[in-house]
């Protein structure tokens, strides 16, 4: 079989099925739409990341970036085999060299919201990627269509998890190194320089995250495609093949294996379950099995026909990614799985564009008696894609709520231990000390090496870095009489004051550019005490209350309230309001809207419809001025004294919320 060329099909528009007379975008044009979709995204998650992320450090970065890389730095003695080692079942060596050379060009300051934001930096070249090519190399009917559905995907918080959290890099390292292997599986002629690229991609995908395991094989992929559409033969194949091969071997030989086995499902029956699940996200199985029609229709008429086209294979090629990482994922994490984890879905969702991709390129490339029948698949895909990315994002809105809050809690608890609380961290829950082994944080944070790395918001004012040579910046208050109290940085000042790294200083500023400052409370007068109502505080923070029913709070950014109040012979269909009342002064009124249902309480009142009564949720309290507060609870006007008090120690102030 003869083969030519992937340019000289593609410098040929007209040569391809369907494209006959077509004129696609300009270089020009397609620049603009790139750096219009790019920006798009770009501000929607920076701005994410300004309301809901943290300068803190999160759960595994205490360990696997404090005390791995960064303290071994600021030492000198910090093992580069390192590198290459296990993290779980990850190697994350590209994650690490950026983490490292973060810090280093942030003057040695630890601050996850300078992490965060460079990865939504290297997201956007992978978006910035499929916007180019989508404009380029589609007409522009399509491709307005599909780049409407791209800032879709790029906008919408369905998968905040990699967005807030600056360890997670590795998958945004995955989704570029795997675009790129793709594309130049997909159009570069077949050679050494198309293996030696394919070898390095695929390489450094392995060192992302442990999904990276799938990259050479999607990419084996592609390259079947062109010899399927007799574009190349497989002895011009075999150098970039071989090479793929070479690497997936080498992956499957070293992969470290799953150090989390609880989370695998457990039998055949919940390993379909999830992978429905996975499969079909972000919609239906239903609507997933017909999207398939398009993707099998084309690679049929790919084979009939011997037409190839480098953007069918490039998006078969991730629809194919989508589906062996549903597959993965499904045994991995299939365990009693009922909603796809926010981190895993950002592959999905690429998955269900290269789906809206076959669904409108069969309804283009259709003949005219059959272009009727196609319409259907594009009828259900479409809305069925856009639809399913919003309800997926509504779905993920509690989890984000409630991490945005575990984080602000921790944040006080982390600040108040700094500041000579050192029993804070006592029998407190893992996600509100923003790690799984809260003593192990109290041996960390006691380290006066590791608390000289930490960012602006726990940083005490007058404490400086111990080494490199940042700039002298100090907090002024700009309105002290706010709780909150309001400031900013001031650098280039000989006063004493906190050290920020450059870095750290342009987070900062976006920061106070692109987020919504917290509602201030607004104070009321106490209410009255019904002495019918009765009601309880269980737990403040998930810890339960003692016998003197007082909890400390010496900073208090917000809290997780769980309890029940009863007003026997009324239905509990109003929200909860929490009145936090002060020895001196106005109180303030709280609304929970989250119930909890307490089977209990139907039985101890003898009402049925008192099961309602519980509830568990979360208030912002970053504008409460420091006091002694009675906790009263009650609904529809029926307030009931729960006997516990909240002491709040200090205020705090606007850099606890960076």
């Amino acid at each position: 079989m003869d083969s030519h060329p992937v340019g000289a099909v593609t410098a040929r528009d007209d040569a391809l099925p369907g494209r006959a007379g077509r004129r696609f975008a300009s270089r020009r044009l397609a620049l603009l739409a790139m750096l219009l979709v790019v920006t798009v995204v770009g501000l929607a998650r920076l701005s994410l990341i300004a309301d809901y992320g943290t300068s803190v450090p999160y759960w595994d970065q205490w360990g696997a970036e404090g005390g791995a890389l960064y303290l071994p730095m600021v030492d000198g003695n910090y093992d580069w085999r390192q590198l290459w080692t296990a993290h779980n079942e990850h190697r994350i060596a590209a994650s690490r060299l950026l983490a490292m050379g973060l810090f280093r060009l942030n003057d040695g300051q630890w601050d996850g919201r300078v992490e965060s934001n460079a990865n939504v930096i290297i997201y956007l070249f992978s978006i910035g990627l499929l916007a180019w090519l989508l404009v380029r190399r589609t007409p522009w009917p399509l491709a307005a269509a599909l780049c409407l559905l791209l800032v879709l995907i790029g906008v919408l918080p369905y998968g905040w998890e990699n967005t807030l959290a600056g360890f997670q890099s590795g998958f945004h390292f995955l989704y570029l190194f795997t675009l790129l292997s793709l594309w130049i599986a997909a159009v570069r002629p077949a050679g050494a320089v198309t293996a030696g690229l394919l070898l390095v991609l695929s390489v450094c995908a392995q060192f992302s995250i442990a999904a990276g395991l799938l990259t050479p094989f999607v990419a084996l992929f592609v390259l079947g495609l062109r010899w399927l559409a007799g574009q190349d033969s497989l002895k011009r194949l075999a150098l970039p093949a071989g090479a793929l091969l070479l690497v997936a071997a080498a992956a499957v030989a070293a992969y470290p294996g799953q150090s989390a086995s609880w989370l695998k499902a457990q039998n055949l029956g919940e390993y379909f379950h999830a992978l429905g699940i996975f499969a079909s996200w972000p919609s239906s199985v239903p609507v997933a099995l017909l999207a398939l029609v398009p993707f099998l229709f084309l690679l049929a008429q790919m084979w009939r026909r011997r037409s190839y086209d480098p953007l069918d294979a490039f998006f078969a090629g991730i629809y194919v990614w989508a589906l062996a990482t549903a597959a993965a994922s499904a045994y991995s994490r299939g365990h009693g799985l009922e909603l796809v984890t926010a981190r895993y879905t950002e592959v999905l969702a690429l998955g269900a564009l290269a789906a809206a991709y076959f669904a409108l390129t069969l309804v283009r490339r259709a003949p005219g008696r059959w272009r009727a029948l196609c319409l259907v698949p594009l009828a259900v895909v479409l809305p069925a894609v856009g639809i399913g990315l919003v309800q997926q994002t509504r779905l993920q809105w509690r989890p984000l709520q409630e991490h945005f809050f575990s984080t602000r809690i921790g944040a006080g608890y982390v600040r108040s231990f700094l500041d000579g609380a050192e029993r804070i961290l006592l029998g407190k829950h893992g996600p509100y000390v923003l790690n799984p082994d809260p003593p192990s944080l109290g041996r960390s944070l006691s380290d006066a090496k590791v608390r000289s790395l930490l960012p602006l918001s726990l940083r005490p004012a007058d404490e400086p870095l111990p080494w490199g040579n940042p700039t002298r910046c100090r907090w002024q208050l700009s309105d002290a009489s706010t709780v909150p109290a309001r400031g900013g940085l001031v650098c280039n000042t000989p006063a004493a004051g906190i050290a920020v790294g450059p870095l750290s200083r342009y987070a900062y500023a976006v920061w106070d550019l692109l987020r919504s400052p917290p509602a201030a409370l607004q104070p009321a007068a106490p209410p009255p005490v019904d002495p019918a109502a009765r009601c309880a505080l269980d737990r403040v923070n998930l810890a339960e209350l003692d016998q003197s029913r007082q909890v400390d709070m010496p900073f208090m950014p917000a809290v997780r309230l769980t309890g029940w109040s009863v007003r026997p012979g009324f239905a509990p269909a109003d929200p909860l309001i929490v009145s936090l009342v002060p020895e001196q002064g106005p109180a303030f009124a709280l609304q929970i809207d989250d119930r909890q249902v307490r089977p209990e309480l139907a039985a101890i009142f003898k009402d049925a419809m008192q099961q309602d009564a519980g509830f568990d949720g979360y208030v912002g309290t970053a504008t409460l001025p420091p006091a002694r507060y009675r906790v009263l609870l009650g609904r529809s006007g029926h307030t009931c004294d729960s006997g516990a008090v909240l002491a709040v120690g200090k205020a705090s102030d606007e850099r606890m919320l960076y």
